[in-house]
């Protein structure tokens, strides 16, 4: 933790701490970055993360995984590695309770019974997460449970796509109902995002 990281989170605690006893203020949001100094302990930690209801998205790296010119658009060269991820602690939004689709997608309204979590969309209904979406081994994919079913999800993962761009806050990179990765940029146009191979950069 750097010496800023620390005293603001000293200065938070101090003043919420002192506001104990007759609230004049509260604390509505903080922005936290997390600068790993592998793709190894990113990916580690972004797991881990997870469990704590929690996710943490690709903001910058070091090095770029795609030479554009080489690469198709979907693909990624997982053999360049990259020397340090900065990412954004965000809340995990596949989870029950939060407003998303299994896919991404932004719900209107969540149902979540013993038979699984539905999601309704603008148009369509879709799955939903009712625990967090984890990389399995064993399948080689990402996968959560929808009550008593497991099924495929879109990881909460990166805010830039292939290309190094940043992605909207609201929109990060995820498959939102296709069979690529995507997201809407700061600029206002779309561009694919590298999909989440375990242990790979976006």
């Amino acid at each position: 933790m750097t010496s800023y990281v620390l005293n603001t989170f000293i200065a938070v605690k101090r003043m919420s701490d002192s506001n104990i006893d007759s609230p004049q203020y509260e604390v509505t949001g903080m922005s936290t970055i997390i600068r790993s100094k592998s793709l190894y302990s990113y990916s580690t930690m972004a797991e881990e993360l997870k469990n704590m209801e929690s996710a943490c998205l690709i903001t910058t790296a070091k090095k770029r995984m795609f030479n554009a010119e080489k690469s198709e658009l979907r693909k990624r060269d997982v053999s360049e590695r990259s020397e340090s991820v900065d990412c954004q602690l965000v809340p995990e939004k596949s989870v029950a309770g939060w407003q998303t689709a299994a896919d991404g997608s932004l719900c209107q309204e969540v149902s979540d019974t013993s038979f699984g979590c539905k999601c309704t969309t603008k148009s369509d209904t879709k799955s939903c997460c009712s625990s967090p979406c984890l990389y399995r081994k064993e399948q080689k994919s990402y996968l959560c449970y929808s009550g008593p079913r497991l099924i495929q999800c879109s990881p909460q993962y990166s805010l830039i796509t292939y290309k190094g761009e940043m992605c909207k806050d609201n929109y990060p990179c995820a498959t939102y109902g296709y069979d690529y990765y995507w997201c809407w940029k700061d600029s206002g146009s779309w561009d694919y995002c590298s999909p989440p191979l375990w242990q790979s950069k976006a």
